[in-house]
């Protein structure tokens, strides 16, 4: 089956659990309500004097701080905002782990025989459509060219002895520092500046600009079954429902959530 097919379906089956379903539930009382609506749109403005106040007034905008809190507070007393914050995080707690069975797939097996202190990463436990297709995802991933060639590349690099050298040296320089107290201790800031020098000499190796090189045409891959994901549980709702892209829902639960793409990556980052 095609990868994006699969990602399509793994959108589909998003969308049909139950956490999907809490969350739109939620979501559609809470874009409905006019006091919840009010007291978000007063957080957002206040939130954004606040951050335009945080460097130009200080002081100001410390006491703007404090009407922000209470604000807040008002808001997690509001049951509907509540309930509506309680089932988003549920539902990016559950698509959180389907796609750690991605990610475990497709970044555990780079290094668990490499020199790089990766070591082995506890398998996933979901059970489940979601988790079966986010298998099924992660191995049509790793059958990718994109995906050999950035294993390949890694491997290369993470095999060869004097880099292997540097990051063993890199490694202990950097648990020396965790453990120093570098404002008593001399040796600080020359581990410091060691530890730079390493980095430096890593990122400057051949191998390691092959490396970089395949990252980024995997993580273009990665990128467009990301965006598959998403149109399948935002975009295609949006566009049948009539109402676009409007702030307040008509109540057809148009408003459907996923992730930030950041959070997702970070899930499924493939080297550190």
């Amino acid at each position: 089956m095609d990868l994006l097919d699969t990602a399509r379906e793994l959108a589909e089956a998003l969308t049909a659990s139950e956490a999907f379903a809490a969350y739109e539930e939620a979501e559609i009382d809470f874009l409905n309500d006019d006091q919840v609506q009010a007291l978000v749109e007063r957080l957002e403005a206040l939130r954004a004097r606040w951050r335009e106040l945080a460097d130009a007034a200080p002081e100001e905008a410390g006491l703007l701080a404090r009407r922000l809190d209470d604000l807040e507070a008002e808001a997690r007393a509001n049951v509907v905002y509540r309930r509506y914050q309680a089932a988003r995080g549920a539902l990016e707690s559950f698509i959180g782990a389907v796609l750690d069975e991605v990610s475990y797939l497709i970044s555990g097996t780079t290094r668990r025989d490499l020199p790089c202190g990766g070591g082995d990463r506890a398998a996933p436990q979901g059970a489940g459509p979601a988790f079966d297709l986010a298998r099924r995802l992660g191995e049509q991933l790793r059958a990718t060219e994109q995906y050999r060639r950035l294993v390949e590349a890694e491997q290369a690099l993470l095999r060869d002895d004097e880099v292997r050298a540097w990051v063993a040296e890199l490694q202990a320089a950097e648990e020396r520092l965790r453990r120093l107290d570098c404002a008593a201790s001399a040796e600080g800031p020359a581990l410091k500046r060691r530890v730079e020098e390493l980095k430096a000499l890593i990122a400057a190796h051949p191998r390691h600009a092959a490396l970089l090189e395949a990252r980024e045409r995997f993580d273009r891959l990665m990128g467009l079954v990301l965006d598959t994901i998403g149109l399948g549980i935002s975009g295609g709702r949006r566009a049948e429902s009539g109402c676009g892209t409007s702030t307040r829902a008509c109540g057809c639960g148009s408003g459907l959530y996923l992730p930030p793409p950041a959070r997702i990556r970070r899930v499924l980052a493939v080297t550190g």
